[in-house]
């Protein structure tokens, strides 16, 4: 089974249904919720993602979202040499580094991410959902969520109660 990492920002975009990247990123999701791919995690998503989501769906929406995960994806706990290679390497945020070692040690075979440039080349191929979806051939789920094409049963019975998508945080002055 192809061992693949997913990157914190296409998990938030299917528990969010962020538009325009809820299809592919869904369709992702689905492929390792049914064991077409075993879909990988950083353990340091979690957090990420309970943070978000507590501020956009409080505290049990964001625990909902934490336990769908868990128990849909592989994780990758971060340990000694992830966070070293991530102290000692030039990519310049800590969170995208913690996220590309993760995926090596784990030995994914790719990472996804809407977010390519944010990864080194050269060592482990980076995709967007929809190139990861290409290359593998896969049509893209629905999004308007007929019988059978959501990504996973309690996200679409959650959908009323997560009715805000998730929002960039707004700067904060330093002073």
């Amino acid at each position: 089974m192809k061992k693949v990492f997913i990157d914190t920002n296409i998990l938030l975009d299917v528990l969010a249904k962020r538009a325009p990247f809820y299809p592919a990123s869904a369709t992702v999701w689905t492929l390792a919720e049914t064991g077409k791919i075993m879909g990988m995690i950083s353990t340091l998503s979690f957090n990420n993602i309970y943070y978000i989501m507590r501020r956009q769906s409080g505290g049990a929406g964001a625990k909902m979202a934490i336990r769908l995960l868990h128990g849909i994806f592989s994780t990758v706990p971060p340990d000694n040499q992830i966070l070293n290679q991530a102290l000692d390497s030039e990519l310049a945020d800590f969170d995208d580094a913690l996220q590309f070692f993760s995926a090596l040690h784990a030995g994914a075979s790719c990472i996804v991410t809407r977010n390519p440039g944010d990864f080194p080349a050269g060592h482990i191929p980076i995709l967007t959902p929809e190139e990861f979806l290409a290359a593998n051939r896969v049509k893209l789920l629905d999004a308007t969520y007929p019988e059978g094409a959501a990504p996973i049963k309690e996200i679409r019975d959650a959908a009323p109660r997560l009715q805000h998508p998730v929002k960039p945080a707004k700067p904060r002055k330093v002073r």
